[in-house]
C-alpha cells in the first residue's frame, strides 16, 4: 500500500458491495456473470485478512494476505470491474461467467 491510498482488502470490499448493489450477492452474481465462489472469496479474503495497516476489520487473529491471496484479490478486482464496465457497455450481450478457473490459483 503506498501513500495515500486504500488498503487492497477496503478496496476489493467496496468493489463487491457495489456490484451488490444490484439484488444481493445472488444479484450480483446473476446481473455481471461472476459466480458466486468467486464473490464469496473476495468477501472472505478483504474481510477476514489484512495486518494492523491493511485489515478492514480488526480480529484477535489478524493474519497478512499470503503472496497468493493478494496476487488473487488483485486479478479477481480487476475482472470484477472490467466485468461491470462489459456489463454497462453492453447490457445484454452475451459472455462467459467469471469462475475461479479464469483466476489465478489459491
Amino acid at each position: 500500500m503506498g501513500a495515500g491510498r486504500e488498503p487492497l482488502q477496503t478496496m476489493a470490499y467496496f468493489c463487491l458491495t457495489v456490484l451488490q448493489m444490484h439484488g444481493g450477492r445472488a444479484g450480483a452474481a446473476a446481473r455481471f456473470g461472476i459466480s458466486q465462489g468467486v464473490l464469496a472469496t473476495v468477501a472472505r479474503l478483504s474481510t477476514e485478512a489484512g495486518d494492523v495497516a491493511t485489515a478492514r476489520k480488526a480480529s484477535p487473529q489478524l493474519r497478512a494476505l499470503t503472496a497468493e491471496e493478494q496476487g488473487w484479490l488483485e486479478a479477481a478486482v480487476k475482472a470484477m470491474i472490467r466485468r461491470a464496465g462489459e456489463v454497462a457497455a453492453a447490457p445484454s450481450a452475451p459472455r462467459s461467467q467469471l469462475t475461479m478457473s479464469d483466476l489465478p490459483a489459491l
